[in-house]
C-alpha cells in the first residue's frame, strides 16, 4: 500500500492566544479540533514619547510592514501549513491522515512612559492598547477559524484516484487562502481606523 505525504504552506500578514501549556503539560484549548495545532506568540515594539498625544501621532503614522505599506498600529503574521497523507483505499484513494499547523505572531505597541504619565493618560493608553489588541486577536481568531474549516474539508477526502484527491486537496487549500484574504480584508474594512488622543 503506497502512502504519500503532502505539505503546503499558506503564509501571510494581516493588519490585524491561546493559553500556553506549562512545561510538561499538553493542553488543547476548548473548541480547537484534534489535528489543528496552534502556536501563538506576541511581540512588542517600543513607542518613545513623553505624552499620550505624541504616542497617538506615532501610532497613526505607523507602518509595521515597512515603507509604503498600509498604516497599522498592530500586526498579525500567520502561517497555515496543512499536511496530509493519502493512499489507495479499495477502488479509490483517500486522505488517511491530516493536520493543520497554525503559527501566529501578533505585534503590539508598548509605551513604557505610560507609568509616568497622569492618571487620565494612563487610562486612555490602556483603552488604546485594548482596542489594538482586540483587533489583532480577531485577526488571530479569523486565521484559526479558516484553518479549522480547511482541516474539516481535508479530513476524509476521497476520490477515484490519488491524483484527484491531491487536486481536490490543493483546491481546498486555494479556497482557504482566498477565504483568509477575504475575511481579513472584510474585518479591516469595518474595524480599521485611526486613533484619537
Amino acid at each position: 500500500m503506497k502512502t504519500r505525504t503532502c505539505a503546503h504552506i499558506l503564509s501571510c500578514t494581516a493588519l490585524i492566544l491561546f493559553a500556553v501549556p506549562v512545561a510538561g503539560q499538553s493542553v488543547r484549548p476548548p473548541g480547537v479540533p484534534e489535528g489543528l495545532n496552534v502556536v501563538s506568540r506576541e511581540e512588542r515594539y517600543e513607542l518613545v514619547a513623553e505624552r499620550l498625544g505624541q504616542v497617538v501621532e506615532l501610532l497613526n503614522e505607523m507602518r509595521l510592514e515597512g515603507e509604503g505599506a498600509a498604516f497599522s498600529q498592530g500586526l498579525t503574521d500567520y502561517r497555515v501549513t496543512p499536511q496530509w497523507e493519502f493512499e489507495v483505499l479499495g477502488e479509490g484513494c483517500g486522505i488517511t491522515a491530516v493536520s493543520v499547523d497554525v503559527d501566529i505572531t501578533i505585534t503590539l505597541p508598548r509605551w513604557r512612559a505610560a507609568v509616568h504619565s497622569v492618571a487620565d493618560e494612563q487610562l486612555r493608553w490602556r483603552e488604546v492598547l485594548l482596542r489594538i489588541t482586540r483587533h489583532e486577536y480577531r485577526h488571530r481568531d479569523i486565521t484559526i477559524e479558516v484553518a479549522a474549516e480547511l482541516l474539516t474539508v481535508l479530513e476524509g477526502l476521497e476520490a477515484g484516484t490519488c491524483t484527484a484527491v491531491r487536486r481536490a486537496a490543493e483546491s481546498a487549500l486555494a479556497l482557504a487562502r482566498a477565504e483568509l484574504k477575504r475575511r481579513h480584508a472584510a474585518f479591516d474594512a469595518i474595524d480599521g481606523r485611526t486613533l484619537d488622543a
